[in-house]
């Protein structure tokens, strides 16, 4: 591996078991979440962190944030009819996106479709 050893069963396996509650608990919708915040949120160190991510959830820890947020966002967009009638900026800054921009782009490249066209085809 590039920056040293593979993490222990333990430690990866605590870090995991703290990401299952920060998810659960929806901490990931705070728009100010970085690597860094979250790590030491969960007591543990950034590198550590990241590798567990990287290695666990396969993705950058980045891909895994936006992932989170834009399920989340598919999840109310289905399930509640009040969250559809939001604009695509409300909708964003619920999920944690500091733009309404950057969140449109992930929303389609995650789903393949805009979020506005999304939302009219499910009205």
């Amino acid at each position: 591996e590039k920056k040293g050893k593979v993490l222990s069963e333990e430690i990866s396996s605590e870090i995991l078991r703290k990401l299952e509650v920060w998810e659960k608990e929806h901490y990931f919708l705070s728009s100010d979440i970085t690597l860094i915040t979250l790590s030491k949120a969960l007591n543990t160190n950034a590198n550590y962190l990241s590798k567990t991510i990287n290695q666990f959830k396969k993705q950058s820890f980045t891909s895994y944030l936006i992932n989170l947020r834009i399920q989340y966002a598919m999840d109310k967009i289905h399930s509640d009819s009040r969250f559809r009638k939001y604009t695509i900026k409300a909708i964003s800054e619920h999920v944690g996106f500091k733009t309404s921009e950057s969140f449109a782009k992930a929303f389609q490249k995650n789903i393949g479709e805009k979020p506005s066209s999304y939302i009219k085809r499910l009205a």
